[in-house]
């Protein structure tokens, strides 16, 4: 169990505490039992999901800047993980390739990464954990466009957020699941989260949006580094029938992955072929063929509509 807190310094005093001890001082467990929070961080599906039927974070990327837009429903979902802990590692993988990390070199010669806008998301995904009511029906989710990404979280803010921005305030649903993330250097302390969400237009130029209702709360980031591509470089015109040699030169020089070539291998044999029967054919998910074909466009094009058109290949 320490392992998960190896990286921050809150929690020196407990270094050298058993882990019956440790699970006990930070709340994992009480009295010997698990309580609720232990439970959603670091148990095991059928015994979180026994207890919390209702526990699911959701990541969705998709290829548009609405989900009417996209040509595919989504090119990655993560799928199904056992616990809060697990879901986060993914997703904090997947944020680093979303946003700008400049490299600045300082004077005597090192170079250091500008991780701010990272860490804005990251702060906004541990936001997101600690004030989930994870027994409601309602799955928080986060969904990436290719021009901003979306936190959504089941119910209101506690205070209107005009309230809440610029001052020190903390009023959380889950405080043992905010504690552990600040232990292990995922989150601000308490009451400086939403200073941190606000940064991001000092950081980006583009300022984030925050909504409310009774029933929802969103928080919506412009992805900066998204909007100045071209959108020929995001949204995938597999689908979209246009004129042969529309996207030459896109994968011009990268050598197709095993999969990306098993996948040609199959539209060579059976140019009519679904992605779900490609998802049969190698032995993956269908959210792994759609998260392949879009990266594929300089070489493969679909003609027709998504049902009963076929693959042509362009260059092999």
């Amino acid at each position: 169990m320490h392992s998960f807190f190896d990286k921050t310094q809150n929690l020196v005093n407990l270094r050298e505490v058993d882990d019956t001890e440790f699970c006990e001082q930070v709340n994992i467990t009480r009295n010997g039992l698990l309580t609720y929070a232990g439970l959603l961080m670091f148990g095991k599906a059928p015994y979180v999901l026994r207890y919390v039927p209702t526990f699911c974070v959701d990541y969705i990327e998709i290829p548009g800047p609405t989900i009417q837009q996209a040509e595919v429903r989504y090119t990655y979902r993560i799928p199904e993980q056992d616990n809060i802990w697990e879901a986060v590692q993914i997703i904090l993988r997947r944020f680093r390739t979303l946003v700008d990390a400049p490299i600045h070199i300082r004077d005597d010669g090192f170079a250091t990464t500008d991780e701010s806008q990272y860490m804005v998301l990251r702060e906004a995904l541990a936001y997101m954990v600690m004030h989930c009511d994870h027994f409601d029906s309602l799955r928080s989710c986060i969904r990436v466009y290719t021009d901003h990404i979306e936190f959504m979280n089941g119910g209101a803010f506690p205070l209107p957020v005009k309230d809440i921005l610029g001052k020190i305030y903390s009023k959380l649903r889950n405080p043992t699941i905010a504690k552990l993330f600040r232990f292990a250097g995922i989150a601000e302390n308490a009451g400086y989260g939403m200073n941190k969400l606000a940064s991001w237009k000092t950081l980006t130029g583009t300022s984030p949006t925050i909504e409310s209702d009774r029933t929802i709360a969103t928080v919506s980031f412009p992805l900066k580094s998204a909007i100045q591509r071209k959108a020929a470089d995001i949204v995938s015109p597999v689908y979209a029938g246009k004129a042969e040699g529309k996207n030459e030169g896109r994968n011009e020089g990268k050598k197709l992955r095993p999969r990306q070539q098993a996948i040609i291998d199959l539209i060579k044999s059976k140019p009519g072929i679904s992605m779900m029967e490609m998802s049969t054919a190698l032995n993956v998910s269908i959210s792994t063929i759609e998260r392949e074909i879009p990266k594929m466009t300089s070489i493969l094009q679909h003609i027709g509509p998504k049902k009963g058109g076929y693959w042509k290949i362009l260059e092999q």
